[in-house]
């Protein structure tokens, strides 16, 4: 849970979502839209990019005295991205789903003026079972392997 309050987004290059453990910033003057481990919002026209392509996903434009409020659920990989107005009322939300297991969330700021602040984030602890795994594990409970001595004393 982070929610940023945006001070300014004249110089047009903002861009607020999550990047993946394995974002490396090859280039520092590539936008986080062309990177293929970001999912982000450019806010300045709203559209929603994954993996280096733009989604028909819209949050809208950000303005001055706008709040992004995004909400990661690490058991779905899941984020959801709402625009809140200056008197907090939601002005539009969305969700992007697969997003990758290991991630943090990133802003990226370009040429011109852009001033982001941070207004609070909190952590919560998973409740519910993690279903979007895609394969199994050694150390996963329900892969437990009886020994060949184990089954010959309880059959």
């Amino acid at each position: 849970d982070v929610m940023l309050a945006v001070e300014d987004v004249s110089g047009g290059n903002l861009m607020v979502g999550v990047v993946g453990r394995n974002f490396w910033p090859s280039d520092w003057n590539q936008p986080l839209a062309g990177n293929k481990h970001a999912v982000v919002t450019h806010a300045e026209a709203g559209a929603v990019w994954r993996k280096q392509i733009k989604t028909d996903l819209l949050l809208g434009a950000v303005q001055p005295g706008m709040r992004i409020h995004i909400l990661i659920e690490m058991l779905r990989q899941e984020m959801t991205i709402d625009l809140l107005a200056p008197d907090n009322t939601l002005v539009r939300s969305v969700s992007i789903g697969d997003l990758p297991p290991e991630l943090t969330v990133a802003i990226c700021m370009g040429p011109g003026a852009q001033k982001v602040r941070l207004v609070g984030s909190s952590t919560d602890t998973a409740v519910g079972e993690f279903l979007g795994k895609t394969n199994k594990d050694l150390w996963d409970d329900d892969n437990v392997q009886r020994l060949e001595t184990e089954k010959k004393e309880n059959p």
